[in-house]
């Protein structure tokens, strides 16, 4: 079975998405630095109302501005680290030469593992070095280690037959089951 599409910019930043989102070290990195950004703007707004010299009751209804910038923090945060997310992966692949990276690609499904070229280069992913399977509704994440995969666009299949018989071609030679989120 052999197969072309062109490897976008995107296509690659979607798959850093997909794991920044789902690598159980990525998330807990997330969750430390949410967890740590409310407990600092909750501590400001605790440290505010002290300073005051009131009972704390009462400083704490003149600085009740203060006690909204944990919520703010959680309401901000998030989309703003997501869409950060996504801007230093696209600052990244700008920083060297990467359009020899961004170009056709041609895979071909072979006895001994998936042939995958391009203009500039060749290499055989050997079926053994397959460790999982990920599809999602726009691509194909083919995971070689922890954090490396062969990002396969679903675009790249002319129809769900070539996409079926992929996934089962797959299957055969590997141990790797399809896990679809």
């Amino acid at each position: 079975m052999k197969f072309s599409y062109d490897f976008t910019r995107n296509d690659l930043v979607a798959y850093y998405r997909y794991h920044n989102n789902n690598s159980p070290t990525a998330r807990k990195r997330n969750f430390r630095s949410t967890v740590f950004g409310f407990i600092a703007c909750l501590l400001f707004a605790i440290i505010i109302t002290m300073k005051d010299g009131r009972q704390f009751m009462i400083a704490a209804r003149v600085y009740w501005v203060f006690y909204l910038t944990p919520i703010l923090f959680l309401i901000i945060f998030i989309p703003f680290s997501k869409f950060q997310t996504r801007r230093y992966y696209n600052k990244y692949l700008k920083e060297g030469d990467s359009s020899v990276f961004f170009d056709k690609w041609s895979l071909s499904l072979e006895d001994d593992g998936i042939h995958v070229a391009n203009p500039e280069s060749q290499s055989i992913l050997f079926w053994p070095s397959f460790k999982k399977f990920i599809m999602t509704p726009d691509y194909l994440f083919l995971y070689t280690s922890g954090i490396t995969a062969l990002v396969i666009p679903r675009r790249a299949f002319e129809s769900e037959k070539d996409l079926e018989d992929f996934i089962q071609l797959f299957s055969e030679k590997t141990d790797v089951s399809v896990t679809t989120v």
